[in-house]
C-alpha cells in the first residue's frame, strides 16, 4: 500500500455544506495542508479553488480531482491517496455505500454529514 499524498479530501466539494468545509480549511488549517476537493465537474471545481485561493493566497492550493461515477475505478485512487475523506455527496444511502466501501477497504478515514439513521446503522454493521 502506498502512502497517502494528502490529508485531507472533501468529496462533492462544491455542494453547499462542503464548500462550506472547504473554506474552514482555507481559512483555519496549517497553510502547508495537502488536501484535495473532488465532485464530479472540472468547471465548478477549478471555480471553487479561485474562491479557496483568494481566501488565503499563502496556503497550498487543493488538489483536484474529477470523477463523474462513484464507483470503484473512480473511487479507488481517490481513497488510496488521502489520509481523511470526508464526504459531501448525498443522499448517502444512494451515493454514500461505494464511499463508505471504498474508504474501508483501504483504510482510509471516514467522515459524512448524514443524518440518515438507518443508512448509517447499515454502514456500521457492513463495515466497521
Amino acid at each position: 500500500m502506498s502512502t497517502p499524498t494528502d490529508e485531507i479530501t472533501i468529496l462533492g466539494a462544491t455542494g453547499w455544506t462542503a464548500a462550506i468545509c472547504a473554506e474552514h480549511v482555507a481559512k483555519g488549517f496549517p497553510t502547508n495542508t495537502k488536501w484535495c476537493i473532488a465532485g464530479r465537474s472540472a468547471a465548478k471545481l477549478e471555480a471553487l479553488r479561485q474562491d479557496l485561493r483568494a481566501i488565503n493566497p499563502d496556503r497550498l492550493e487543493p488538489d483536484t480531482y474529477v470523477s463523474p461515477q462513484l464507483d470503484g475505478e473512480g473511487l479507488d485512487p481517490l481513497v488510496k491517496n488521502t489520509k481523511v475523506l470526508i464526504n459531501g455527496i448525498g443522499p448517502y444511502h444512494r451515493h454514500g455505500t461505494p464511499v463508505v466501501e471504498a474508504c474501508a477497504r483501504d483504510g482510509t478515514h471516514y467522515l459524512d454529514f448524514s443524518t440518515e439513521t438507518a443508512w448509517i446503522a447499515q454502514m456500521i454493521r457492513d463495515f466497521h
